[in-house]
């Protein structure tokens, strides 16, 4: 179940962007996808890095930035303090 929610994700992102989603866009989608539950940009960026992906900081949200603009990510204000992102 989770595999077909990984590649229906994937494949609407890749006509969403006009093109392939790259390796850590890929990754990020996954990772939100298998968690099924929603992530700060921290988090994010600490599951990716600690999983042996080398990204920094700033490529990570520039990704969520992109995501969340064309339609692919969610965006959403928690207790005034933080943002969780989730597909």
């Amino acid at each position: 179940m989770k595999n077909d929610k990984v590649a229906a994700i994937l494949a609407d992102s890749t006509t969403k962007l006009g093109r392939k989603p790259k390796a850590l866009e890929e990754a990020l989608l996954a990772l939100l996808a298998q968690k099924n539950q929603a992530l700060t940009g921290e988090d994010i960026f600490l599951e990716l890095y600690n999983g042996g992906m080398q990204v920094s900081y700033p490529t990570v949200y520039n990704t969520l930035r992109r995501l969340k603009h064309v339609g692919i990510l969610q965006k959403r204000l928690h207790m005034g303090r933080k943002f969780f992102y989730s597909v």
